[in-house]
């Protein structure tokens, strides 16, 4: 009789860690999206908030001449210039200009929010990697940030030659 308690209790014990470990899972399991990219799927981590259904697909007609200097401010100190230059040339990373030709406005977004995720998981983002031999840092920008961001690049890093000294 004894033993069938302790064999009942293992049983009710395990039952239970198995659901919350279940409910667990599928918690962690909301906050990924699976994405298609060039027909190749990505797993991108959207616990920030936000999720990639939110972010727009499509490139903007014209550029925000706020969003675009605000982007030219974040360009400057979250260290873009270092790495890129909107119409000068492939550094550290590649040149920005033309981006819009290059990639999709939400792939572009998905580079400046998950730069991590879309360089496990992307083909275009691990080619990039691998010719360039550099992973791009997480900066965790916001979504607004990363639109800053693209409209800068968007309106074609205007002033960003005129302070070409501080590449």
């Amino acid at each position: 009789m004894r033993v069938w308690r302790v064999i009942v209790s293992v049983a009710v014990v395990g039952v239970g860690a198995l659901v919350i470990l279940y409910f667990f899972m599928e918690r962690l399991e909301r906050k990924t999206v699976r994405l298609e990219f060039n027909e190749e799927p990505a797993v991108v981590d959207t616990s920030d908030n936000w999720r990639v259904e939110d972010l727009p697909e499509r490139w903007p007609e014209f550029f925000n001449d706020s969003l675009a200097a605000l982007g030219e401010e974040l360009f400057a100190t979250r260290g873009c210039r270092v790495c890129h230059t909107v119409g000068g040339g492939d550094l550290v990373g590649p040149d920005l200009a033309n981006l819009r030709k290059r990639a999709t406005y939400r792939w572009s977004l998905l580079m400046l929010l998950k730069p991590d995720s879309m360089q496990q998981y992307d083909s275009t983002a691990r080619r990039l990697l691998k010719e360039y031999g550099v992973q791009m840092p997480n900066q965790k920008l916001t979504p607004q940030e990363a639109e800053a961001i693209l409209h800068y690049v968007l309106k074609g890093g205007r002033n960003q030659n005129s302070n070409s000294s501080g590449r």
